[in-house]
């Protein structure tokens, strides 16, 4: 027979009593048994409003992760249901709850304010990303799965949110079709196009780091919190950072290419205690279209649906998480302290038109015009 698994009194969070003839532990016992693991006396649980908590005790020998890796085994018991396994305080939780639901329209309500923007509803509720405490994100997804939308929620989140205090500068080398809406409100700085644009955009963006270090210190100032409503808080977003990297350039066009990635990572590394916050995302990550440097500095990621295992590696480091994602637009897994797989919430086109319509610029139909050489090499921000 093999170890014994305890199962421990689950924390209440709504006072519902299940008993021990609960259908939900007898299966989760057999669960347990098929793995050569005995679960011990049943006791008593709780329901709250995540759904029911069943709390283990490992025994010796056995870790999280090794339990985790089976959770796909778990959600197989429980068809009609969604289970999430967790570790807390040196206990296993195995939560069932109801199915995220498969489409989630946006609502104002979900807003919470200050820097932290929805990322998603999960069977603990809605998961937020707070900017103060990470500063950058990192997003993949393959196509048609709901990168891009989930991005046009992020913006639409921080200027309905934080509409004085915020600029935007996005990068989309698909023409800027994906941020049209947003191209001519008064917090969008620029929608970047093409090669030119962005390399523009991104040494003017490097400039204003070097700027605010040196305000900074003459403040006597560390991080962009106490810098109250004196500095605004800067976005940097890039539709599909791929296109940025210059793999498979050759000659002069090379060089402006491997500047942006320089810049790329010369943002990461030093603006965010300043508050420059790099949205990175991509549809292909590889060591090739994802520097290590951007990636060591983006804390939390987020990720739709990946093409296979090579790309998921590439982004979590680990197995088994948006490779398996269901096909389902909009479902996501989100990394930070923790993982939770969410449903982002949809906003439709007609309603950000109608929530930004009071953020229009006076003059709307100005385009973004570089006034800088761009010839490869001219104004090169030289990074120490």
């Amino acid at each position: 027979m093999g170890p014994e698994l305890a199962i421990i009194t689950a924390v209440s969070l709504a006072g519902y009593l299940i008993w021990n003839h609960d259908k939900n532990l007898s299966k989760l016992n057999k669960i347990f048994k098929n793995w050569g693991l005995m679960a011990g006396e049943a006791l008593p649980v709780f329901k709250g409003k995540e759904g029911v908590v069943y709390k283990f005790k490992l025994p010796m020998g056995l870790v999280f992760d090794q339990m985790k890796a089976k959770e796909d085994a778990f959600n197989e018991s429980f068809p009609f249901n969604a289970v999430e396994l967790d570790f807390v305080g040196g206990l296993l939780h195995v939560i069932i709850a109801d199915q995220l639901p498969k489409m989630l329209p946006f609502k104002e309500d979900m807003l919470k304010g200050k820097w932290s923007i929805p990322i998603g509803q999960s069977i603990r509720g809605m998961i937020y990303h707070d900017f103060n405490k990470i500063p950058h994100i990192l997003a993949a997804g393959i196509t048609r799965y709901g990168k891009t939308v989930w991005l046009r929620l992020l913006m639409l989140s921080i200027i309905l949110q934080q509409p004085k205090q915020s600029k935007l500068v996005a990068i989309d080398l698909k023409g800027g079709l994906s941020f049209m809406d947003f191209e001519k409100l008064k917090q969008t700085h620029c929608v970047a196009s093409d090669i030119a644009e962005s390399v523009e955009a991104l040494r003017e963006i490097a400039d204003e780091i070097k700027g605010r270090q040196k305000w900074f210190k003459e403040k006597g100032i560390q991080k962009i919190q106490q810098a109250g409503k004196r500095q605004k808080r800067v976005f940097i977003i890039i539709d599909e950072a791929a296109q940025l990297m210059s793999n498979g350039r050759t000659g002069k066009e090379k060089l402006i290419y491997r500047e942006c990635e320089r810049l790329l990572e010369y943002i990461g590394q030093v603006g965010g205690g300043l508050g420059f916050h790099l949205i990175y995302c991509t549809q292909y990550p590889t060591t090739k279209t994802l520097p290590q440097q951007v990636k060591a500095n983006c804390d939390a990621v987020i990720s739709f649906r990946l093409r296979n295992s090579t790309a998921n590696n590439v982004v979590f480091d680990d197995v088994g998480m948006a490779e398996d994602l269901p096909h389902i637009p909009g479902r996501a897994v989100y990394q930070s302290d923790r993982v939770h797989e969410v449903q982002v919430p949809f906003v439709e086109d007609d309603q950000i038109l109608e929530l930004t319509k009071d953020h229009l610029k006076e003059d709307h139909d100005a385009p973004f015009v570089s006034h800088k050489d761009n010839t490869p090499g001219a104004n090169t921000l030289v990074i120490e």
